[in-house]
C-alpha cells in the first residue's frame, strides 16, 4: 500500500512545486524537443520576456508568463495526478476485499479492468493532451508560431502495464468469480 501511496502523490508534488512557483512570481520553465541539434542557438522569433536554448532540447523560460501559459503547463500534471488517484483507489479496494478474505466479486473484476483501461487511455490520451498543452505555451511565446509533434513524447510503459493488468483481470479475477460461483452452487 506504501508503494501505491507513493506512486500516486509523485504527480502531486510536482503540481504543488508548480503551484508554488506559480504563487512565488517564479518564471515559468519547461523543457521540450528541439528540431535542430548542438551548438546552443538563441530564437530571434520569441516574444519580449521570454528566452530559449536549443540544444537537441528546446529550454524555454517566459519571465512574465500570463495565467493561460501557467495553467497549461499544470495541465498535464493535474490529469497525472487524477488518473493516478483514482487507479490508486481502485487497486487499494481490490487489496481491500483480498484482505477480507473476498477477492474474488464482480466488484473485483470490475475494478481490476477499470485500472487497466484507464492505465491504457492514459498512455494513448496523455501524449496529445501535452502537444495541446505546448501549443497553448508555445502560442503566446512566439511571434512567429511553429511546433512539431515527435514520437519521442510517446510513453509506452502506461499500455504495456494497462494492457498487464486487463490480462491478469481476465486470468485470476474472471476464472476466480468463476470459480467461486461454481464453488457457491455445490453448497
Amino acid at each position: 500500500m506504501w508503494v501505491i501511496l507513493v506512486v500516486a502523490t509523485w504527480p502531486l508534488y510536482r503540481l504543488v512545486v508548480g503551484i508554488g512557483e506559480w504563487i512565488g512570481g517564479e518564471p515559468l520553465r519547461f523543457t521540450t524537443y528541439a528540431l535542430v541539434d548542438a551548438p546552443a542557438m538563441d530564437d530571434p522569433m520569441l516574444g519580449p520576456g521570454t528566452t530559449a536554448v536549443y540544444t537537441g532540447e528546446a529550454i524555454f523560460t517566459v519571465t512574465d508568463p500570463s495565467v493561460l501559459q501557467r495553467l497549461a503547463y499544470l495541465g498535464p500534471k493535474a490529469i497525472s495526478w487524477v488518473v493516478l488517484a483514482v487507479i490508486a483507489v481502485l487497486v487499494l479496494r481490490l487489496l481491500r476485499r483480498a484482505e477480507d478474505g473476498q477477492p474474488f466479486t464482480r466488484r473485483s473484476l470490475v475494478d481490476a479492468r477499470w485500472t487497466g483501461i484507464m492505465l491504457v487511455v492514459y498512455g494513448l490520451v496523455l501524449p496529445v493532451v501535452r502537444f495541446w498543452f505546448l501549443i497553448v505555451l508555445l502560442g503566446q511565446t512566439r511571434k512567429e508560431f511553429a511546433v512539431a509533434f515527435s514520437f519521442r513524447d510517446i510513453t509506452v510503459w502506461p499500455m504495456v502495464l494497462g494492457a498487464v493488468v486487463l490480462a491478469l483481470a481476465q486470468a485470476i479475477y474472471a476464472r476466480g468469480l468463476e470459480l467461486t460461483e461454481d464453488a457457491e452452487g455445490l453448497v
